[in-house]
């Protein structure tokens, strides 16, 4: 063991990568994979359509009722939101479907009547009672709860906790959630229903999940502090782990004239150097990824990081490995030119 004496100052080192690496690597991935559960109970197969008026302004008679109308023609099945810009609710429309996130399917409305409202069941508490119902209200309008549901803890797409009917009567332009209709068959109504009014309005049809570009800036944006202090940490590393590992290479330079004056060859101390290198890492990184583990475990950061997942692990993993092998290597090219210059045992 007398190695692991000997490499005790870059064992530490590796230990704060390892360490710092594994809880941002798993913070990152875990809000990744996150992009992908919707709110409201969306599915992966929802579409995001945008109705803004055409060119002559904003059509009077163009209405949600309308817009209904068209899709109910298309398809059995639906659940549609429209968005309120409002974070705390939304206006809902059900069509012989079930609201997703309701604990009890078995007795949950398929439709929505008009003027009533499913609430988060922490808002019971604001309702008001009247005879055998009870009524929410909701942008200065009273609402009649229907049902309630448990709203989930998510950490990208919250859900909303209001539900309340779509009315009719209103314009037909913004923003809507669709799911239980593809792509193609709204594309085909859309653009059916705007040949009979071309100048009435324009839309956009295009997946609730965006891309993988997309899905990554989403991530990015939710571990925003994780992704700074990983930069920082990246230029620390950079800045310190060459001079950390060449000081390494140094302190064996004893070792390394010994090998060559056996009769070792230039790749066999490299490789040599190397597989030490890679013993530090590999054990650096078994007891940093401990304690990342550990602080993941006792919650110490768990606004930011909620687990540490076998993946960000790997990912971890691989990283060191690549960086401390790149390291080592331009770390003994660095120590091979200095011999050479001093007139010195050279590795190569």
């Amino acid at each position: 063991m007398f190695w692991i004496k000997r490499s005790l100052y870059l064992m530490i080192f590796y230990i704060a990568v390892a360490l710092f690496t594994c809880l941002a690597f798993s913070a990152f991935l875990e809000s990744y994979t996150n992009t992908a559960v919707l709110q409201d109970g969306l599915t992966k197969d929802a579409m995001r359509v945008e109705i803004l008026p055409g060119h002559s302004g904003a059509d009077s008679d163009l209405k949600n009722e309308e817009f209904i109308r068209q899709l109910e023609q298309k398809a059995n099945s639906f659940v549609l939101y429209k968005d309120e810009d409002n974070p705390y609710g939304e206006t809902l429309y059900l069509h012989h479907r079930k609201l997703p996130m309701l604990a009890d399917q078995a007795d949950s409305p398929e439709r929505l009547p008009k003027d009533h409202a499913i609430l988060d069941e922490n808002l019971l508490s604001s309702t008001t009672i009247r005879g055998d119902k009870r009524f929410f209200l909701y942008q200065s309008h009273s609402y009649e709860v229907l049902d309630t549901f448990v709203r989930q803890d998510k950490s990208i797409h919250w859900d909303h906790n209001v539900f309340v009917s779509l009315d009719p009567a209103r314009p037909a332009y913004g923003f809507y959630s669709i799911d239980g209709i593809p792509k193609s068959d709204l594309e085909s109504l859309l653009g059916s229903w705007q040949a009979q009014r071309p100048e009435a309005f324009t839309y956009s049809v295009k997946p609730v999940i965006s891309g993988i570009k997309d899905r990554l800036q989403i991530a990015l944006q939710d571990q925003a502090l994780v992704a700074m202090g990983f930069g920082v940490c990246m230029l620390l590393m950079m800045l310190s782990t060459l001079g950390t590992t060449l000081s390494w290479v140094q302190a064996k330079k004893d070792e390394i004239q010994a090998r060559h004056l056996v009769g070792a060859y230039a790749a066999q101390i490299r490789f040599w150097l190397l597989r030490q290198y890679w013993m530090v890492l590999l054990l650096s990184f078994v007891i940093g990824s401990l304690l990342a583990w550990l602080i993941a475990k006792w919650g110490i950061f768990d606004t930011l990081i909620r687990e540490v997942t076998l993946f960000g692990s790997f990912v971890s993993l691989l990283f060191c490995f690549v960086i401390g092998t790149l390291t080592a290597l331009i770390a003994t090219v660095r120590y091979d030119r200095k011999s050479r210059g001093r007139k010195k045992v050279a590795i190569s």
